[in-house]
């Protein structure tokens, strides 16, 4: 599991004024699983975790893996 992911996507997601749906769309992911995502219910590996960082503009190599 990604430890410090959930806090840093929800907080970027609303720093770029990005709803759920939208980012849904861009990535392609459910938004179901992106809300699990974003309360540390499951967390994004490989293509999806790329995905998100890019459009959320996140670092990867920040992340606490």
């Amino acid at each position: 599991m990604i430890r410090n992911f959930p806090e840093i996507m929800k907080s970027q997601r609303l720093k770029l004024h990005i709803s759920i749906s939208k980012l849904s769309q861009l990535t392609n992911i459910s938004q179901g699983t992106l809300y699990k995502y974003e309360r540390g219910e499951m967390s994004p590996n490989g293509i999806r975790l790329l995905k998100i960082c890019v459009i959320l503009k996140i670092d990867y190599k920040s992340l606490e893996i």
